[in-house]
């Protein structure tokens, strides 16, 4: 997630609060990622209204299970 006030956060909140400007999206979080805070990631998610795995892996991608966990997105 963008810095606050910065002009992609700006960009991001527009596309948040304009429910018919959604873009499908697959975001892979993980509560153990030691980059990336959840809660940033969580942040990112919804302003696409985008589908969440959530995994144990860090900042690595999820397990070979994530394609049936998203139902075969897109």
């Amino acid at each position: 997630m963008p810095t606050e006030g910065s002009a992609p956060a700006a960009l991001l909140e527009r596309l948040r609060s304009t429910p018919s400007a959604s873009i499908p999206t697959l975001h892979c979080i993980s509560k153990s990622d030691t980059v990336t805070p959840p809660e940033l990631s969580e942040e990112l998610a919804r302003c696409f209204d985008g589908k969440v795995i959530w995994h144990d892996r860090g900042v690595a991608m999820p397990g070979r299970s994530w394609w049936e966990e998203s139902e075969g997105f897109p």
